[in-house]
């Protein structure tokens, strides 16, 4: 699997996902996405979904609501993001 830089689009999306994780259990709705984002539609958010699945940055479970899951890269000397190493 080939991993690259997210966009600062995807970051941003990614760290929103990750925060309504850590405080709510359960991953934001597309609406909430969109809205966080400032987009106009929905298309944007599964645009970055892809994008980011596509790196390996998250893993998304088809036909299920809210189904997102953060999949994290870790050094196992130093503990650094793997996934921010790449370019």
């Amino acid at each position: 699997m080939k991993f690259f830089t997210t966009t600062r689009r995807e970051n941003d999306l990614l760290e929103f996902i990750r925060a309504r994780i850590a405080t709510d259990g359960i991953a934001p709705s597309f609406i909430e996405m969109r809205q966080h984002l400032g987009l106009s539609s929905s298309g944007g958010v599964h645009r970055l979904l892809g994008g980011l699945e596509e790196r390996g940055r998250i893993r998304r479970k088809k036909f299920r609501a809210r189904c997102i899951e953060i999949t994290e890269e870790r050094c196992p000397n130093c503990g650094h993001d793997l996934h921010e190493a790449r370019a």
